[in-house]
């Protein structure tokens, strides 16, 4: 939500998603991340990597289940990036939730 007030045109293009076979709810997702700042109106995209992991955080009586996203974390180059560093890490990602975990 806070990302959204300082961004537009927002799209994402996935390459690749790793996920691990022991640990199942861990993953990495290569991805192409393009927006436009909204205060400078330069547009850009980054080229850049999600790390996270996702929890069941309880089903329903048929068994499904309801996957939460933890932790996630994004890489990318500040240096070339059209998002500003400040309005971009940390809690705009997300890791301030409820039940999330730095690893």
């Amino acid at each position: 939500r806070t990302f959204a007030r300082g961004y537009r045109d927002c799209r994402v293009a996935i390459h690749k998603v790793l996920l691990d076979s022991h640990r199942p709810g861990l993953l990495s997702v290569e991805r192409s991340f393009m927006c436009t700042n909204r205060e400078t109106g330069l547009s850009g995209m980054d080229d850049d990597w999600a790390l996270g992991e996702v929890v069941d955080v309880g089903g329903d009586a048929a068994g499904s289940g309801n996957l939460s996203l933890r932790y996630c974390r994004v890489y990318f180059d500040v240096e070339s990036s059209c998002q500003e560093r400040n309005k971009s890490t940390g809690a705009k990602f997300g890791w301030d939730m409820p039940n999330v975990v730095n690893v």
